[in-house]
């Protein structure tokens, strides 16, 4: 029987490979930076002919031939920068920007022993220790639409995670922030959801009567939450319910959404969600209003880590062919706001 063992004591011993299988079980297979903003591809300070790798650090899964669910961890300590020579055809050429990890000492290794040829011992082992193992490269030329570099022929094996692809029009020279494709994740997402449910009590009504741009809160008692946003969060998902709304006869149609942050006059937020239209048919009785909003966007950098932040569901009135025709809210009623925060990488162009 073949085994091997981690963290066992008495002075077993522990191999690379161990520490690479316990990181893959950790991360459960996960590849990716480990921060949003870490490894970023950007131009330089003076656009020109480079690109410059911002620090941090990425987990990568080992295709040596060897290896058994084995990842790879490295980091760039201080900021990379990469030549991009000038594309001199008559077409756009396509380049990919790879961090590159070359471990001579697996099986199926093509890359060559750093103290290979040093007779000295310690010699031999001091060129090991300080030897460079991850690279930040660039792979000139790939395919159009290219996303990694494992899609690339003659690199389907490589040990290696793909930053970001960049399109170089013809004749060009100097690299922009628009030529440059973020290609990175984050490992593992984090992820928190918020969830704020508002029932009307006793003999709260309230009926929608407001048709400017700005609309109002809908309904005014419960439309304002307050929710921290956590100091990691990119991306959110927002979701807004309106819940057994009701309409007496006749027709109306408006809009219903979301605004949050800081106050920008009167009953509104500096940030507004895509909203969504809703619509009341013509009809000579009472009815339920479907009422709902859904939308997904960036998290503004002024309310990451900010906590108690205002999230206000609001609504607005756009035609209507009276006032018994308007979405009403009652006891029966009830609103529903949810926003999910999660993690992704941040693009060139975010902050």
């Amino acid at each position: 029987m073949a085994t091997s063992h981690w963290f066992i004591g008495g002075g077993a011993e522990h191999t690379a490979e161990m520490v690479r299988r316990d990181t893959y079980a950790k991360l459960k297979g996960a590849e990716g930076v480990c921060e949003v903003g870490d490894m970023r591809v950007l131009p330089t300070a003076v656009p020109g002919g480079a690109v410059r790798i911002t620090i941090g650090s990425v987990y990568v899964n080992s295709l040596y031939s060897g290896a058994v669910r084995e990842t790879y961890m490295g980091s760039v300590v201080t900021q990379e920068t990469v030549a991009v020579p000038q594309n001199t055809e008559g077409s756009p050429r396509r380049d990919l920007i790879v961090a590159r990890f070359k471990d001579p000492y697996v099986q199926g290794s093509p890359w060559p022993d750093p103290g290979a040829g040093i007779e000295d011992p310690d010699a031999a082992a001091e060129a090991r220790a300080g030897a460079q193992y991850l690279f930040i490269e660039r792979v000139p030329s790939v395919p159009g639409g290219t996303t990694r570099l494992q899609d690339v022929a003659g690199f389907e094996s490589d040990t290696a995670y793909t930053l970001a692809r960049i399109d170089i029009p013809a004749s060009t020279g100097t690299i922009t922030s628009a030529m440059i494709t973020d290609l990175r994740q984050v490992h593992t997402r984090r992820l928190v959801r918020e969830m704020r449910i508002n029932a009307l009590q006793g003999e709260e009504r309230e009926t929608l009567v407001a048709t400017a741009e700005n609309g109002e809160w809908f309904p005014n008692a419960g439309a304002l939450q307050y929710i921290d946003v956590p100091v990691w969060a990119t991306r959110m998902q927002i979701e807004g319910d309106w819940i057994g709304c009701l309409a007496g006869p006749g027709q109306s149609s408006g809009a219903c959404w979301v605004e949050f942050g800081p106050s920008a006059g009167g009953n509104s937020r500096i940030y507004k969600a895509q909203g969504n239209n809703w619509n009341i048919p013509e009809t000579p009785d009472s009815k339920a209003v479907q009422m709902a909003t859904a939308t997904e966007m960036s998290v503004p950098a002024a309310v990451r880590g900010v906590r108690q932040v205002p999230f206000i569901m609001k609504a607005r009135i756009k035609t209507s062919s009276g006032n018994d025709a308007r979405p009403y809210m009652n006891p029966g009623s009830s609103t529903k706001l949810c926003i999910t925060f999660y993690e992704d990488a941040l693009s060139v162009s975010d902050s």
